[in-house]
């Protein structure tokens, strides 16, 4: 099943491909964040000492759900202040908010697309402990 997912996600990509191109070029969307999304390139993750314990990681969909999990994040970061809080998002006005109202998070980063390769590069990179979908 999973690999018919796959094979359609595939297939909607290639054909939503130009309007992503355009949407780009025009309003900025979509390109900036593509090494994260593809799970190349995490620069916030960088500044992360090499040798830490397992992050925790607060996926916040859009602006609704970071704005619902600023409390948590702050209570996880309080509890827990030994391991890095990594917050993520799927939009830029959810990435710009969560940027803006956790501050006291070590990295926001975009959430990988849904695929099998892009998905264990970013699980690679954050090296979670706990992950937490709101």
């Amino acid at each position: 099943m999973y690999l018919v997912y796959s094979l359609l996600m595939g297939l909607v990509t290639i054909l939503l491909t130009p309007y992503w191109l355009i949407q780009g070029i025009q309003h900025g969307k979509y390109l900036s964040n593509l090494g994260e999304r593809l799970g190349f390139s995490f620069p916030a993750l960088e500044k992360l000492p090499a040798e830490r314990p397992g992050a925790i990681w607060l996926h916040a969909v859009s602006v609704g759900e970071v704005l619902a999990g600023v409390a948590l994040a702050k209570r996880l970061k309080e509890q827990y202040p030994q391991r890095p809080l990594v917050v993520s998002t799927t939009t830029m006005t959810g990435q710009q908010l969560a940027k803006e109202r956790l501050p006291f998070a070590d990295a926001v980063i975009y959430f990988p697309l849904d695929w099998s390769f892009c998905v264990g590069r970013a699980l690679a990179a954050v090296r979670p402990a706990v992950v937490v979908v709101l």
